[in-house]
């Protein structure tokens, strides 16, 4: 498959996918094709296409799920600060803790 455009190839594929999101193609909660998937399907490196991947995630198209990929997430469902806070809790969890864990510490925190 050709990517549209001139450019970055990791840009193109980002604009790509982005489009396919925007014009609903890919819904809340369904999962883009995985980076080894999107680098067969365009005859391109794995490298540029986990880029483009993490590239939606930075932008909020997209979440990173752990041992799933990435997911579709709801167009404008939050502000850039809201963006931010899930984001950093996403990585908290990455880093291996518990919602409990999360929770007493906020618990803690506010005190």
């Amino acid at each position: 498959m050709e990517l549209p455009g001139t450019g970055p190839i990791y840009e193109r594929l980002c604009a790509f996918y982005r489009r396919l999101i925007e014009l609903g193609a890919y819904q809340e909660g369904s999962f883009l094709p995985s980076a080894r998937e999107v680098a067969a399907n365009f005859g391109i490196n794995p490298n540029t296409a986990a880029r483009a991947l993490r590239s939606l995630e930075d932008d909020g198209y997209v979440v990173a799920i752990e041992r799933k990929g990435y997911m579709v997430r709801r167009k404008g469902n939050a502000s850039g600060r809201e963006a931010r806070l899930r984001a950093l809790l996403a990585e908290i969890v990455k880093e291996g803790y518990s919602i409990e864990e999360i929770g007493a510490a906020l618990k803690e925190e506010g005190k």
